[in-house]
């Protein structure tokens, strides 16, 4: 399954590049949850993270690793995949991408994930949804600045 954000920000090419970062990260965090940063290398391939994602209900357990980096005068972003994934989670995928597009700058989040069969896959729609759906006001806030 995948989903896809398209959000504009206020700031030029390079300060949304250069504010790319575990401070953004931290700051992404859906309402409700506190993020615990282990280890965070990067934004280069071949970075890993480990953090752990805390809820009222439930703690869980995420580690990855950047296997795409892209860089142009007009695009920059980075794929991260899951390597120890929650319960349930086969595989996932997050595109994150810089566009300068006629003047303007979008950041592009595309998440790709499978579950262990289909309804897991299904289940995690709503909770990707949330997450993703909240960047958008998150970096407009975040870049302004």
């Amino acid at each position: 399954m995948q989903l896809t954000l398209k959000s504009p920000v206020n700031a030029n090419f390079e300060t949304v590049k250069s504010g790319f970062n575990m401070k953004l990260l931290s700051f992404l965090s859906p309402p409700g949850t506190s993020l615990l940063i282990k280890r965070f290398d990067g934004m280069h391939r071949g970075a890993k993270m480990d953090f752990t994602i805390k809820t009222p209900l439930v703690s869980l357990d995420w580690k990855g690793f950047v296997s795409g980096f892209y860089s142009s005068r007009s695009i920059w972003g980075f794929t991260d995949e899951g390597s120890k994934l929650p319960a349930g989670l086969q595989k996932w995928h997050h595109l994150h991408l810089i566009k300068r597009q006629n003047g303007s700058v979008f950041i592009y989040d595309r998440v790709t994930w499978k579950g262990k069969n289909i309804f897991i896959t299904v289940l995690w729609f709503l909770p990707v949804f949330f997450m993703l759906a909240i960047r958008k006001p998150r970096y407009k806030k975040y870049f302004k600045s």
